[in-house]
């Protein structure tokens, strides 16, 4: 998912800034203290920014590309493995 704004929050319009505070926590994990953001860190079903950079192309499911065009370093790729069908 890509987003015209540094972070969500900056994208919720004011008249529902209540909702989605409450909304919030149940999907992403809490910023509010460190040792919380450690905890919901490995909490299962909570959605993890896992790239934050320039670029990213998404070819399929499980497919993708990350990238920033000024640091060949910080590239990150992922490819759906093949099945292997048996052949006899």
């Amino acid at each position: 998912m890509t987003t015209a704004a540094e972070t969500l929050d900056e994208l919720v319009t004011s008249d529902l800034k209540t909702e989605w505070l409450i909304a919030k926590n149940q999907w992403f994990p809490r910023s509010d203290t460190a040792e919380n953001a450690a905890y919901d860190k490995r909490t299962p079903g909570l959605l993890k920014i896992e790239w934050s950079d320039c670029g990213f192309v998404g070819f399929a499911a499980k497919t993708y590309f990350c990238f920033n065009p000024d640091n060949r370093q910080k590239e990150k790729c992922s490819t759906k493995e093949k099945n292997k069908a048996a052949t006899d």
